[in-house]
């Protein structure tokens, strides 16, 4: 049986930590991107779901001016005898 220097249990020791810390500060480097990408992605829909928005109240903007002219367009047709 042969018997390990001090130094080189130190060494192998020291390899093993360093190792095992470059993994962990991996895995929490790839936790960090992950949470960071869900948080893209919430935030992408937010912004998609505001336009959406935007575009609906537009629309309806829209809908409202066109009915208006309607009713002011028809109302002036039945003042001046034109309402058929």
């Amino acid at each position: 049986m042969t018997s390990s220097s001090p130094s080189s249990i130190l060494s192998e020791a020291l390899s093993v930590f360093s190792r095992s810390a470059n993994l962990a500060l991996t895995a929490a480097a790839s936790e960090e991107a992950t949470r960071a990408n869900a948080r893209i992605q919430e935030i992408r829909k937010e912004r998609d779901d505001a336009i959406q928005k935007a575009y609906d109240a537009e629309m309806e903007i829209e809908r409202w001016k066109s009915e208006v002219s309607d009713d002011h367009f028809t109302h002036w047709r039945m003042l001046n005898g034109v309402f058929r």
